[in-house]
């Protein structure tokens, strides 16, 4: 594998979300694989083996002010919306499975919606247990805590802490001293934080994407208050060795431009 210079990854950092015209005039050191371009640090230094699956790290990392950062750039407000369609669509199914005494018939066809709804992998598990009738208390109570475990706000901690655990991983293996494939990184002493940068679209945007029912029934509200410090809690529960798990923050992308790439 040859040996690249850190300065090697360094580019414009680009956030990649729709429907954003903010742009960028910063650069960072790409860390994600992306189409057309020579490979990230990720993939450089750690690739992809049959028994090593790919990480799913950061986006960037950053220098700033003698500061770290690792950037994930999220599209959270679509992500929400998207996955909240499919979470009540979900849910409203599993309560008629779960309280209707529906002929076998209307059952197995109710069950065939759900297992299509491939993004609810928390729920396969007991998807099984629903050809029976009626399910027995515990088979019950696993599929409503599956349910829960697919709420959108659930699957976006999960894919966050995700990220920020890999991204660890990631920064444990470039600055282990036998690590051969990155020469001249920054002081492994510099203070790092982790960053998810968001976009707020507007209610103009939005209504170009869905349609009016579908917003009126979402509150985005419940997304961006409680995730920071969930997302903390949950870290908490972790270890890491070069990531802080208090030092996390959510950050609108034009409020991150404002304070970090503006010179």
């Amino acid at each position: 594998m040859t040996v690249r210079d850190w300065d090697s990854f360094r580019e414009i950092l680009e956030h990649e979300i729709n429907s954003c015209s903010i742009s960028l005039d910063a650069q960072g050191y790409r860390v994600d694989a992306k189409k057309g371009k020579p490979e990230g640090i990720r993939d450089h230094c750690c690739p992809e083996t049959k028994n090593n699956p790919r990480l799913k790290s950061c986006d960037y990392f950053y220098l700033h002010e003698q500061k770290f950062f690792c950037i994930e750039f999220s599209d959270l407000h679509r992500q929400y919306i998207d996955r909240d369609v499919k979470f009540q669509k979900i849910n409203s199914l599993a309560n008629r499975l779960l309280i209707e005494q529906l002929p076998r018939k209307e059952r197995r066809e109710l069950l065939k919606e759900v297992k299509g709804l491939k993004v609810f992998t928390q729920v396969k598990s007991v998807i099984k247990q629903l050809r029976s009738v009626p399910l027995s208390k515990e088979d019950g109570y696993l599929f409503l805590q599956g349910i829960r475990e697919a709420e959108p706000l659930a699957i976006i901690l999960n894919e966050i802490v995700k990220k920020f655990q890999d991204t660890d991983s990631l920064l444990k293996t470039i600055y282990h001293p036998e690590c051969d494939r990155i020469c001249n990184l920054p002081d492994r002493t510099m203070s790092r934080y982790f960053f998810v940068v968001w976009h707020p679209h507007s209610q103009t945007e939005l209504k170009e994407l869905y349609d009016s029912d579908v917003l009126s029934e979402i509150d985005i509200g419940r997304l961006f208050d409680p995730i920071q410090d969930n997302l903390r809690e949950a870290l908490r529960q972790k270890s890491f060795e070069l990531l802080n798990s208090e030092q996390i923050f959510l950050l609108p992308l034009l409020m991150f431009k404002t304070r970090y790439c503006s010179h």
